[in-house]
């Protein structure tokens, strides 16, 4: 009885062990797969991805910069729990993004779903306004707008800032020290401003 009693402690620690290794571990993800996607399909970017230099873009974004507007044709080039490369297919420029699990308190899976998709911009944009797609492409968020538009225009504010997109505000962080607020009454934008 003593020996099985051991044995299943000696089990029970090593998947323990293994458990937490694969947790920590820097496995490779393919995106394909978790968009779930057909075979050829096309990619794009399901909201503007903002950046400073396109070798180190920090995920969560700060608002800041260049954008690679919604709706960009992308194919990509590798994924891991840590970060993520793709190349922009119209103008073959190539970006990396730097995974923060930690902040982003979800797996390179759910980032993928949630910043790439197989809409294009045309898919994405036939509700829209001419003048309102302009203003979202450019990042500009106004009274008015709804949480959708905001999505496209800012992306998914950190779970770590903002607890669920059911809040009432939601937060970006516009720099280090500087905070991008947006505040929602009902689905409308009501207020958005920068507070340090």
């Amino acid at each position: 009885m003593n020996k099985i009693a051991s044995f299943l402690r000696v089990m029970a620690a090593a998947l323990l062990a293994l458990a937490a290794a694969s947790c920590h571990s820097n496995r490779p993800v393919i995106p394909e797969e978790a968009l779930q996607a057909p075979a050829h399909a096309r990619f794009f970017t399901s909201s503007n991805i903002w950046y400073e230099n396109p070798q180190a873009i920090p995920v969560p974004s700060v608002l800041k910069g260049k954008i690679i507007p919604f709706g960009t044709e992308i194919s990509f080039i590798s994924a891991d729990q840590e970060g993520l490369k793709f190349k922009d297919v119209e103008t073959g420029a190539v970006y990396s993004m730097e995974f923060d699990q930690k902040l982003m308190m979800m797996s390179m899976e759910d980032f993928i779903k949630k910043t790439f998709s197989t809409k294009s911009s045309d898919d994405i944009s036939k509700d829209l306004r001419p003048s309102t797609y302009e203003k979202l492409k450019r990042g500009v968020v106004e009274e008015g707008m709804t949480r959708d538009m905001v999505l496209l225009a800012y992306g998914y504010p950190s779970p770590a800032r903002t607890a669920a997109l059911s809040a009432d505000t939601w937060i970006y962080w516009d720099s280090t020290l500087k905070s991008r607020y947006v505040v929602f009454k009902g689905d409308k934008v009501i207020s958005a401003f920068d507070f340090q």
